[in-house]
This record gives structure tokens, sequence and C-alpha cells, in this order.
């Protein structure tokens, strides 16, 4: 019997046997029913050149196990950025989302989730990061939760800042 896991499918592959002196050329797939995901979710604003995005690295988030987000700039170099982090993406602060950005100094930019925490990005030399250690609480499987960063980019707009497109992710369990 060999027994082989698919990162790619997230799943573990289970081929042939023996039962009892027959030779099994079974081929069994296992796959868990809460699958970890992170896929896009709004759209941020451009900078001078493009939009930055968000990418899941190097996956999506699973229980007990770290998730990092990384911030694509797309042709600028932001100083700083800020993540910020929500479980919804329909309201906050009582207004409706996404909330245009335009009287904040920031035109064509909104605010595509719930900003209930902010956390500083971790600059490192192949861009910036994100990164949290998911508890391996089973309560939390399937627990879905919003991202969206601010690159901070002095001559961009008023403002000196960008919006990132949103993520919406969902932690799995394996």
């Amino acid at each position: 019997m060999a027994l082989v896991y698919s990162s790619i499918d997230d799943a573990t592959l289970s081929y042939g046997g023996v039962q009892g002196t027959m030779v099994i050329s079974d081929l069994w797939e296992w796959q868990s029913p809460l699958l970890a995901s992170s896929v896009p979710h709004a759209p941020g604003c451009p900078g001078l050149v493009g939009e930055p995005e968000l990418v899941p690295w190097p996956r999506g988030p699973w229980l007990n196990d770290s998730f990092s987000l990384q911030l694509v700039p797309r042709g600028i170099t932001p100083l700083g950025a800020v993540m910020l982090t929500g479980f919804t993406a329909s309201t906050w602060n009582g207004r409706s989302l996404p909330q245009a950005l335009d009287n904040h100094g920031l035109p064509g930019c909104q605010l595509a989730i719930a900003a209930e925490l902010s956390y500083p990005m971790s600059a490192t030399p192949t861009g910036m990061f994100w990164t949290i250690q998911v508890p391996g609480l089973p309560s939390l499987g399937g627990l879905r939760f919003y991202n969206q960063a601010i690159a901070l980019v002095p001559g961009a707009n008023p403002a000196g800042a960008v919006m990132s497109a949103s993520r919406e992710s969902v932690i799995g369990a394996r």
C-alpha cells in the first residue's frame, strides 16, 4: 500500500494493499470537509502604477498552522503597510460596506471590510508580510475573516496611501 499527501489538492491518497491473499489496486482519497481557502473579495484602488494585491503565502489558513498574506505592491514601493482584519464585509460602525474613501484623501479607494483589528506588516527582502499562527482550537474551523492592507505611498494621492484588494479567508481543519 502507498500513502501520499497531495498539497495541491490538500488530500491524502491511498493506493493498493493486500486483503488476505488478494492484491488490491483501489485508489482512495480523503479530504477534510473543512477546507482552508483565501480568495479575492473586493477591489482596492490603484497606486501610481497598479492596484496592490494580497496573496496567500504559501496556502490558506489551517488550524494549528501559520498563515501569511504577502502584499504585492504592483509597481510601487510602500514605506510601510498596515493590515486590517475583520469578521464581516457587510457593515462597519453602523455603515454599509464598501465605504468610499474619497473624502479621506484616497480618491477611487474603498474600505471593503470591517476594520476591527489592525497590525503592522513586516518588511522582508522578498516583500511585506502579515503572518498569524492559527490556534488548533476545533471551534475555529470554518471561521470566515477578511483582510485589506493600507500601503503608505507618498505622492499617490493627498493621503499618501493606497488600499489593496481585499481577501476573504476561511480557516480549514485537517
